[in-house]
């Protein structure tokens, strides 16, 4: 448990010396439950208001005519989305490894798959912060969380730049600027390579953020029925 925590603690104050021991021995487990941990900390403080949309969707459904949800059917219903925000989150980090391996392959850098799955997994522990300071936030005041993204400062003509950083904030140039210097530091080549994977892989991830927002015009959910 120390030794979890002298890692977690070094990447905010020695991060190159955690990505050394990263290229020595990869460690994916603890970033991720922390992660996931805060990520679900989140949830919980939001399951109120996704639990009435979700009861007024099965009450149009005509699956549930009560007022009020039985305990069993809460705690499933918890349960439930607990499993699918751990499955999509794994889904994400072996996706997103994948995707930096082949591009420190094409810049013809060497880093193995679990090394990359690593540097991705520590390099997100910033967004943990942020989902600790904005689950506070909630827990503390109203539950709308404030907008500190990119994407929300930007003018409402710029639809497309809006929508490749809706997710972009201090917390995410962070992250993005540890995994730089940790692919740079654990690759055996020169850090401009390094640099050059870590900008196509912040401009793949906009695009697939604008993919994802706009997969509804493609596939209408009402042709789906």
């Amino acid at each position: 448990m120390m030794a979890v925590a002298g890692r977690v603690l070094r990447l905010f104050v020695q991060p190159t010396r955690l990505f050394k021991e990263l290229v020595e021995k990869p460690d994916v487990l603890p970033p991720f439950l922390i992660l996931l941990g805060t990520m679900i900390l989140q949830l919980y403080r939001i399951m109120p208001h996704l639990a009435i949309l979700f009861q007024d969707r099965l009450k149009t459904s005509g699956l549930f005519i009560t007022d009020s949800f039985p305990q069993v059917v809460w705690w499933l219903f918890m349960v439930v989305l607990i499993a699918g925000m751990a499955l999509v989150s794994l889904l994400s980090l072996f996706v997103s490894a994948l995707i930096l391996k082949g591009l420190c392959r094409a810049f013809g850098m060497i880093i193995s798959l679990p090394l990359c799955a690593s540097l991705y997994a520590y390099c997100q522990l910033p967004l943990a912060l942020r989902n600790f300071v904005y689950g506070v936030f909630t827990f503390a005041t109203h539950p709308t969380l404030p907008s500190w993204h990119v994407g929300a400062c930007l003018p409402e003509k710029y639809g497309i730049l809006r929508v490749a950083f809706q997710t972009f904030d201090l917390f995410t140039l962070w992250s993005y600027v540890l995994l730089g210097l940790g692919l740079a530091v654990s690759s055996n080549r020169k850090p401009w390579r390094a640099w050059a994977v870590l900008i196509l892989f912040v401009v793949m991830n906009g695009l697939l953020n604008i993919l994802s927002t706009n997969l509804h015009t493609v596939f209408p959910m009402d042709q789906l029925r």
